[in-house]
């Protein structure tokens, strides 16, 4: 009787065990998989381009800057999983970028006397946006890597000023004025990574979209009149790196 009493001792030892590896396997397959549901956060994306351009004309080099531009945006977001790498969401942000130019205009060569012409373009863009999010989990951690196609839509407004200055003189002159109204359509492929730190915390970083379309309307006021010029561009892009910037997210899955 006492040996049947020590098996079945044993017998229960090791269905503990047992039950504690299939328990803690379940429960990180579970804490691995996105899951169905719903999920908020947003991201911020920041870009920036500047640079310089030597010119050589026999011994004589010439460096002259390039423009310089840069955006920040911030966009909340809210999307549905339906299955576990599958889902949608939509997207609502505010996107401020910055660009300028300086241009060197010989006035009076002779005299080596020059106007240096410094032209700054700020934009705001208020945007909307739908994506479609496919995620696929890397090994058995909690790093996955995703794609999103997007579509977005954004509107807003811009300001120019102008800023002239001659060599020969501290004096500057400022003029501003304002700028085109702009409308951009576009659609996108981003792909990206994601992390899981907590069961429903996720940290996301991608560079943007790889390949897209860009469609630009650009309405002008010409003088102090009330006609206007509309420049329609067209862009189709596949890794173009002046499209690309950081872009760093945070969202909390509720039914993870």
């Amino acid at each position: 009787m006492s040996k049947v009493i020590i098996y079945l001792q044993h017998y229960e030892k090791y269905l503990l065990h047992f039950g504690l590896i299939i328990l803690s396997v379940v429960a990180k397959e579970t804490f691995a998989q996105v899951g169905k549901g719903l999920f908020v956060g947003g991201s911020l994306g920041l870009r920036t381009e500047s640079g310089t351009t030597k010119t050589k004309s026999g011994n004589i080099v010439t460096e002259t800057e390039n423009p310089k531009q840069s955006s920040f945006g911030i966009m909340p977001r809210a999307g549905y999983f339906f299955t576990d790498n599958i889902g949608v969401g939509l997207t609502i942000g505010y996107e401020r970028t910055f660009y300028q130019e300086i241009d060197e205009l010989p006035n009076n060569p002779s005299h080596g006397v020059n106007t240096t012409v410094t032209t700054t373009t700020r934009a705001g863009l208020f945007n909307i946006g739908l994506f479609g999010r496919y995620a696929q989990q890397l090994g058995e951690g909690d790093f996955y890597i995703y794609g999103d196609l997007g579509f977005d839509i954004a509107s807003g407004s811009s300001k120019i000023e102008e800023k002239k200055k001659q060599s020969n003189s501290s004096n500057v002159n400022i003029t501003e004025k304002d700028g085109p109204k702009i409308s951009i359509t576009s659609i996108g492929i981003a792909p990206g990574i994601l992390y899981f730190p907590t069961k429903k915390i996720g940290l996301e970083a991608s560079l943007g979209n790889i390949f897209g379309f860009t469609a630009t309307k650009e309405e002008i006021t010409i003088g102090s009149t009330n006609s206007t010029q509309e420049i329609r561009t067209r862009n189709l892009y596949l890794f173009d790196v002046s499209s690309l910037g950081f872009i760093f997210g945070l969202n909390y899955y509720l039914n993870r």
